[in-house]
This record gives structure tokens, C-alpha cells and sequence, in this order.
């Protein structure tokens, strides 16, 4: 990928937005505080992370989400604060811009989705054998667990509260499935690299060139990931608060803010110089 951070570096400025398609700028320090963003590098299957966007199940209700919330509005709070952390940590590491963003290009309309869901999957392969998925921040959580959440709600209410209910209980099932799909794959540390720039993109010949079987594997990982983004797009509030993701990665000072906090967690203070 465009990564060109690594070993080195030493103190570099905050973010800047600039014009034109330029995006923001970075320092030195700032690449190799990210570089690691799509390797695997990462110990206890965590990865550097902005601040949550969200904060509650309440949040995804206001401002008019129109929806009646379920006990399993967890799930959601997790995928959209999956989909800014990478949206974020892309800007970083220049793999999006700001203009893309803004431009809604199938970067960021197919490819964001995609790479969110993609990294649960790479995290959790070990695991999705077991109906389990890590989450972004390193969280363990069982099917069997949002199944029985799911049930309380269909038992105890009726209406759009049920349906969100089956909802986001199927996101769960299709994100378990795909980590079994990325788990039946033996994918090298290329097609690893392949397989996220091709999500996040939306181009079938995005990284590096790879043996046809790989190639063809890695192609198709991306589609059953763009597809699962595909269908839930049509879920009302998806529609409601992925907007609330684009518009947070527009805003210049939380990127400024996350970026000083996800360095802060990745470089060692003594080190640290902005």
C-alpha cells in the first residue's frame, strides 16, 4: 500500500488541511505512528484507534435516526465506531483524502464499509469458529450472546423495534461468516496487504501482484464484504449514522485531536515530539 513510514523518523507536525486534492500533510512521525495501520503488527488483536464516535446505544437515535432502539444496538455503536476508527487511521496513512471523503467516492461509500468488516474478519478468524468476533478494540463477543438478546426483544416487543432487532442480529451472522470465509484462506502478508488496499479502494488491481489463485481469492473476500456493505446501506439507520461518519472525518480538529492521541498511544512519550 502507499504506506512510506518505517524504521526512524523523528518529530513531525500536526495534520494541516490543505487545498486542492492534496489532502492533509503529515510529519515523519506521524507516518511511522501509523505505519503499522495495515499490517499486523498490532499485539492482542487491537489496532491504534481514535476516540469512539460514538459513545452510547442513546447516540444513534438522535437527531432524528427514526428508529426504535433494541437491545442490540451494541452491535451497531461497534461497526460505525469500526468504520471512523479505519476511515481515520486511512487519512493517516494517506491512504484516503479528505476530498474523497467529502466527494463521497466509492472509496469511501464501498470501501470504508468493506475494510471496517474486512479487518473484524482478519481479527477474529481464529475465533469465528466458535461464533465469535473481536472487535475493533479487542473485545471478544459471542453469537450465542447477541442471539439471546435478540430473542428478549422479539419475546417482549413488536414493530420497527423488532425488526431492528433481526437487523442487527443479521449484521452479526454475515460478519461471522465472512471471518470464517478469511479463516479458510492462507493468504501471505501480501495478499493480506492486497486484500485491505483492494477494499478500501474499490479496485480489483489495488496492492501488490499476487499468484493468480491468491489474486482471485483476495478479489473475492472484497466482493462478499462490498456485497454485505451493499445490504446494509439499505437498512434506515445505517443511512442515518454512516453519514454521521463521513461527517465526522470532515471535521479538521478531531482529526487533529485523533491523530495527537492515536501517536500518543503508539510512541512512547519520552519520544514524542510534535
Amino acid at each position: 500500500e502507499k504506506n512510506d513510514g518505517g524504521a526512524g523518523g523523528g518529530g513531525g507536525a500536526p495534520a494541516r488541511r490543505s487545498t486542492g486534492g492534496e489532502g492533509y500533510k503529515f510529519g515523519d512521525l506521524t507516518r511511522v505512528a501509523v505505519s503499522n495501520l495495515f499490517g499486523d503488527k498490532h499485539k492482542k488483536h487491537t489496532m491504534p484507534r481514535p476516540e469512539p464516535l460514538l459513545c452510547s446505544t442513546a447516540e444513534l437515535h438522535q437527531n432524528g435516526a427514526g428508529t426504535q432502539g433494541s437491545l442490540l444496538d451494541g452491535v451497531w455503536v461497534v461497526f460505525f465506531n469500526a468504520a471512523y476508527a479505519v476511515g481515520r487511521l486511512a487519512l493517516l496513512a494517506g491512504e484516503l483524502t479528505i476530498d474523497e471523503v467529502e466527494s463521497l467516492e466509492p472509496s469511501v461509500l464501498l470501501g470504508l464499509p468493506a475494510l471496517a468488516m474486512l479487518e473484524c474478519a482478519i481479527r477474529s478468524a481464529a475465533v469465528a469458529k466458535d461464533d465469535k468476533l473481536i472487535t475493533f478494540d479487542g473485545k471478544k463477543v459471542g453469537l450465542a450472546a447477541i442471539r439471546a438478546l435478540g430473542s428478549f426483544d422479539s419475546a417482549l416487543f413488536v414493530g420497527r423495534r423488532r425488526e431492528a432487532a433481526a437487523e442487527a442480529l443479521g449484521v452479526f451472522v454475515d460478519l461471522v461468516a465472512l471471518s470464517s470465509h478469511v479463516g479458510g484462506c492462507r493468504l501471505s502478508t501480501a495478499g493480506l496487504v492486497s486484500l485491505r488496499a483492494r477494499a478500501l479502494a474499490a479496485d480489483g488491481e489495488a496492492g501488490a501482484r499476487l499468484a493468480p489463485d491468491e489474486d482471485r481469492e483476495v478479489n473475492r473476500l472484497v466482493a462478499l464484504a462490498q456485497a454485505l456493505g451493499i445490504g446494509m446501506s439499505r437498512i434506515e439507520l445505517y443511512k442515518h449514522s454512516f453519514g454521521r461518519v463521513l461527517r465526522a472525518l470532515g471535521e479538521e480538529q478531531r482529526h487533529e485531536d485523533d491523530m495527537l492521541k492515536m501517536m500518543e498511544d503508539q510512541v512512547p512519550s519520552s519520544r514524542m515530539t510534535v
